[in-house]
């Protein structure tokens, strides 16, 4: 008899526990998912204003170095810019 007893109870134990795991491991599902969702987000804002600044800042980054090389080379170099 309390060889049973004690069966069932662990049973009952068991799967109380399993019961009351489950709404927090929704909880911590949702919660990773949101996080991932916003870092993903952040990084698509970062990538879309790094892309914007090198379309804005293109020319003038690519100005400088092509003033400096044909002031070394003199005036036979020719640099032509490409849109």
């Amino acid at each position: 008899m309390r060889r049973r007893l004690l069966a069932v109870l662990m049973v009952l134990m068991g799967a109380a526990t399993l019961l009351l795991s489950l709404p927090l491991a929704g909880s911590y599902a949702d919660g990773r998912s949101e996080h991932l969702l916003l870092q993903r987000r952040s990084e698509a804002v970062r990538f879309a204003d790094l892309a914007d600044r090198m379309r804005t800042d293109a020319p003038a980054a690519t100005g400088r170095p092509a003033r400096s090389s044909s002031e070394r080379t003199g005036p036979s170099a020719r640099t032509t810019r490409c849109v």
